[in-house]
């Protein structure tokens, strides 16, 4: 975040170099503002001093704006990108935690229902068992007196 901040600081200072430049009459082909004869030019009128514009001036301007108004839509288009992506991964990591969970809960009442079945056959085994041992218990009891 901070390097974006840092490269549109940057990139906004390049811009008003360059006009400052271009209106000074710095960069080739460009005139400076009070050039007598630029193309342009603004006439004195009573009394009132008036700057002269150059067109190629007001063009580089408006560039300058049109190219820094696409690099924003462009970085804010990336950011709003990341943010989508951090949404979607933190929805398919909830998605996952649901799905695993009614798995473990599945998986649990399959392996409950298995240990009760074992209980229930042990605990059956055992009382049959018991019961057999004491009726034979009683019969042989009876018959040896």
């Amino acid at each position: 975040m901070m390097m974006t901040s840092t490269k549109l600081i940057a990139g906004g200072a390049a811009s008003l170099l360059s006009l400052a430049m271009a209106a000074g009459g710095v960069l080739p082909g460009i005139g400076a503002l009070a050039t007598a004869k630029a193309s342009g030019q603004v006439l004195q009128q009573s009394g009132v001093s008036l700057l002269s514009v150059h067109p190629s001036v007001i063009s580089r301007a408006q560039s300058v704006a049109a190219a820094q108004a696409r690099l924003h839509a462009a970085e804010q288009a990336r950011l709003d990108a990341a943010a989508q992506a951090r949404l979607d991964a933190a929805e398919q990591a909830r998605l996952h935690a649901a799905a695993q969970a009614r798995l473990h809960a599945a998986e649990q009442a399959r392996l409950h229902a298995a240990a009760q079945a074992r209980l229930h056959t042990a605990t059956h085994t055992a009382t049959h068992t018991a019961t057999h041992t004491a009726t034979h218990a009683m019969t042989h009891t009876m018959t040896h007196r």
